[in-house]
């Protein structure tokens, strides 16, 4: 239907204007806000892991240090972003695999193990 025949068609139903373009559509792509934000948590999560290996599971100043639970959060946290942030910054297996990261860790992040890792 051409344009003016939906001019005409709008007209005969009782608008008294061409129908616009709604302007409160939700946007599809994230904005570069929600992204950087998104990669800066991604950041912290690795560090606050890596932090809890190099102390060998407390952290200095850890409230949590008695219990598991600050160690099982950092690790579930670490096993979501890993992969991607590997990925991002050209970090292969052998690398996490040098600042100890544990082989169990590294498959629930997704990662192939090398067929020389055995475990």
């Amino acid at each position: 239907m051409s344009d003016w025949a939906m001019r005409e068609y709008a007209e005969e139903d009782g608008y008294r204007r061409w129908p616009r373009r709604r302007v409160d559509r939700k946007r599809s792509t994230p904005c570069k806000a929600e992204v950087m934000g998104a990669l800066e948590a991604q950041q912290r999560h690795v560090r606050e892991y890596l932090e809890l290996l190099r102390a060998d599971g407390t952290a200095p100043g850890d409230p949590d240090a008695d219990t598991d639970s600050g160690r099982t959060d950092a690790e579930d946290a670490f096993t979501r972003v890993a992969r991607s942030f590997g990925r991002r910054h050209g970090i292969d297996i052998e690398t996490w695999l040098e600042v100890r990261v544990p082989l169990d860790v590294l498959r629930r992040a997704g990662f192939r193990l090398p067929d020389s890792s055995i475990s």
